[in-house]
């Protein structure tokens, strides 16, 4: 997927997506990897507590695909539930602010410092290189996640403090156009 959409040979087909029901739809396949790693997890809306229920009341749209933003999303999850400790909690967030639609996540882990957070986006990059690092990885799921975001008209980032755990996002405009398909 990295090298297609690099050398332009990918094409995203973006429809109007119901986020509301996308992150309840992830939530729901997530869960049960953090109770595997007794490790809490919750859903917000704009860090408030979100029922299912709720997903009916709130309108959340942006112009998408399904499959990418997956990628993104579930990205951002394995990474948390991958660096969280036992007994610490996950955070997925859906909030709207000027325009954009948001969704962090957020994790209870070590934190990442300021120089290697402006590695993080990049390809094949890990925040520990050394022959003896804890975590496996190939560096290219967070390069993946940008790119499939600024297809999209995205932009992801990450708020971390070391020792206070860390935010990544991903923002798009919000779709007001209620004339194309709903995902």
């Amino acid at each position: 997927d990295f090298q297609k959409l690099s050398a332009g040979k990918k094409e995203l087909f973006l429809t109007r997506i119901d986020l509301a029901n996308f992150v309840n739809n992830c939530a729901d396949m997530f869960r049960s990897s953090c109770s595997i790693k007794d490790i809490g997890f919750q859903v917000t809306l704009d860090g408030q507590p979100f029922l299912r229920e709720d997903a009916k009341s709130k309108e959340f749209y942006i112009q998408g695909e399904i499959d990418a933003l997956e990628k993104i999303v579930f990205n951002y999850l394995s990474n948390a539930l991958k660096y969280s400790p036992v007994g610490s909690m996950i955070t997925l967030d859906l909030s709207n602010k000027d325009g954009e639609v948001i969704i962090s996540v957020k994790d209870q882990g070590r934190g990442i410092s300021k120089e290697n957070q402006s590695k993080l986006f990049q390809v094949f990059s890990q925040v520990d290189d050394s022959d003896t690092r804890k975590f496996e990885g190939t560096g290219l799921g967070l390069a993946l996640a940008k790119e499939l975001a600024e297809h999209m008209k995205g932009l992801v980032g990450v708020d971390s403090e070391e020792g206070n755990g860390s935010v990544f996002w991903v923002r798009f405009p919000e779709c007001k156009d209620t004339h194309s398909n709903t995902l």
